[in-house]
This record gives C-alpha cells, sequence and structure tokens, in this order.
C-alpha cells in the first residue's frame, strides 16, 4: 500500500518525508566527517611529536646539510636565512 497514489495532499507529505532524511544524514555525515578529522590530526601530531622527540634525542643519526651534496646545502643556507629573519623580527611582514 503506497501513500503517493492517495491524493495530492498525501503526495507532498511523501515527498517531504524523503527532505527530513536527506538533512538527517547530510547532519551525521558532517558530525562523522568533523570527528574523523580531527582524529587524523591528532594522530598526526602525535606522530610529528614522537618524531621530533626522537631525532632530538639522536641527532648523531640525521646528518648535516653539507655532507649531503649541494641541493641540500643551499636548503639549508635557506632555511638558515629564514631564520635569522625571524630572530631579527620578521623582516617586512612586521614594519
Amino acid at each position: 500500500m503506497s501513500l503517493r497514489g492517495s491524493g495530492p495532499f498525501l503526495g507532498a507529505i511523501c515527498a517531504l518525508l524523503g527532505v527530513h532524511r536527506q538533512v538527517l544524514f547530510a547532519t551525521v555525515g558532517w558530525v562523522v566527517g568533523y570527528f574523523l578529522a580531527k582524529r587524523t590530526e591528532y594522530i598526526h601530531a602525535k606522530q610529528d611529536r614522537e618524531m621530533f622527540e626522537y631525532i632530538r634525542h639522536h641527532p648523531e643519526d640525521f646528518k648535516t646539510a653539507a655532507a649531503r651534496g649541494c641541493g641540500a646545502f643551499r636548503f639549508q643556507n635557506a632555511v638558515m636565512s629564514l631564520q635569522k629573519i625571524s630572530r631579527a623580527g620578521g623582516g617586512e611582514r612586521n614594519k
């Protein structure tokens, strides 16, 4: 037995019954996605924290840029110059 064939009023009500399901499922999907995104960010932050802690405690396992080659040396120089700029007050951005 279908309610759609019972007149225009009941047909309109049945059409609206599908809308509330769409809103409900969209809301549930947004909430699930929000919490999954928060969990992945937490897991990646935890892994980063552990990795940086390991690097800090074992610097001998990670060679300097000069021992790796020319490209890495230029990259290390760029990083060092950016660190100097940030220590000096941020350069042009903070003026």
